[in-house]
């Protein structure tokens, strides 16, 4: 148990996420944070920036998953407040609408979406 994610209890260990992801879908949140002016009026879009291990900057959106027995909205709340800070205010409407949903695979060529860090568990080679 010393390969924790996290430092709080209950996490998963790296290899036991891994199994998990192979085995079963895990529900994840992303949220692209904006500022409106008073007429609603989209003025900025927030990205996080990322320092990849190589020293890379890239931008990201504000993402993470779902715990076992929470809301989106909740999940959403305290993504945004973890990668934004309290200070940002983030607000979620009451009756979430999402405006897309996406499904990634960790294979290639399903969806446009893919995510390499998801083992697949069959067999790809008849893809």
């Amino acid at each position: 148990m010393s390969d924790l994610t996290e430092t709080t209890p209950g996490w998963l260990a790296s290899d036991e996420l891994e199994s998990a992801r192979a085995r079963m879908p895990i529900l994840y949140v992303e949220a692209v944070p904006v500022r409106v002016d008073d007429s609603g009026e989209v003025t900025r879009i927030g990205l996080l920036l990322r320092i990849g291990p190589e020293g890379t900057v890239s931008r990201a959106l504000v993402s993470g998953r779902v715990l076992h027995h929470e809301r989106v909205r909740d999940a959403l709340l305290r993504h945004l407040e973890k990668d934004l800070g309290p200070v940002a205010l983030p607000r979620v409407p009451a009756s979430l609408q999402p405006f897309t949903v996406a499904e990634y695979f960790p294979t290639q060529g399903i969806t446009p979406f893919y995510d390499p860090r998801t083992p697949c568990p069959w067999p790809t080679s008849s893809r």
